[in-house]
């Protein structure tokens, strides 16, 4: 492999650490999404999923949230009075 033969381990180990972190940050919850999942669980519901915790529905995995580069999608139906 190329890459191998121009760096070394720590190189290398340095570089999948880097490409990881940048899917991790591409991960991060869009900020339109989570705004209005935010309004809807200050504004209208009474009674909002307990595993809902943490400021990041994506990075925090909240339970019956699914994320994906474009859209957050709500997936769990949750009893809530709205």
């Amino acid at each position: 492999m190329i890459v191998s033969q121009l760096m070394g381990p720590k190189q290398q180990i340095f570089l999948l650490f880097l490409f990881l972190q940048v899917f991790a940050i591409a991960a991060k919850t869009d900020t339109g999404d989570f705004a209005v999942l935010s309004a809807l669980m200050k504004d209208s519901w009474k009674n909002k999923p307990s595993c809902w915790t943490g400021g990041d529905p994506c990075g925090d995995k909240w339970e019956g949230i699914q994320c994906s580069r474009i859209l957050v999608s709500l997936t769990w139906y949750y009893q809530a009075k709205v």
